[in-house]
């Protein structure tokens, strides 16, 4: 399938994951609402 990703993660304390993946949406937001002219969360 080509519409999904999938990480394999060893992180080095508890919170790298969990800050990770927060800053991963706030690209991915921040990529969708300017190819889409959209705008806020999704």
């Amino acid at each position: 399938m080509t519409n999904h990703v999938h990480l394999l993660l060893i992180p080095t304390t508890p919170i790298v994951t969990s800050k990770l993946m927060q800053s991963l949406g706030r690209y991915y937001a921040h990529y969708f609402n300017n190819t889409y002219q959209g705008a806020g969360t999704l």
